[in-house]
């Protein structure tokens, strides 16, 4: 989850959200560096087949404590839905993004600097009964 509650829901601006949706990508990507690396590093057999799935989707959020003897905090809503979604669909190795994600990125000038974005394969959410187009990141070679 990329917001922070550092600028409460009435300030936020959409630079705001697109710098909180470029700082997921970007510690995607690093988590998939991560796991590349303890891989090249590593005699370990049980290392062989570690990889990761990163999958990441944008959108509004229920949020809010539950329970009355065990608390705990929580997010709800047909977004939870798609991000899981997504992330049990996302390509290992590489951070895979929904298209509501790519259309936010794509609005930022930064991103588009940064990344190319190729298309990895629809999901459909039977719960809210919509697909989504999903896209792989890669780092801007040029």
């Amino acid at each position: 989850m990329g917001y922070s509650g550092r600028v409460d829901k009435e300030s936020r601006t959409k630079a705001i959200i697109y710098d909180e949706a470029i700082r997921v990508v970007l510690t995607g990507l690093q988590m998939v560096d991560s796991v590349k690396e303890i891989l090249k590093q590593s005699s370990n057999k049980d290392f062989a087949h570690l990889s990761v799935r990163v999958g990441i989707h944008s959108g509004k959020i229920i949020a809010g404590f539950i329970g009355s003897k065990v608390i705990k905090y929580d997010i709800f809503g047909e977004n939870v839905l798609v991000a899981n979604k997504t992330k049990s669909n996302a390509a290992k190795n590489k951070v895979t993004i929904s298209s509501a994600t790519r259309s936010l990125l794509e609005t930022s000038s930064r991103a588009l600097k940064m990344w190319t974005f190729q298309f990895h394969g629809d999901i459909r959410v039977k719960e809210i009964a919509k697909v989504y187009q999903l896209h792989t990141v890669e780092i801007r070679e040029d």
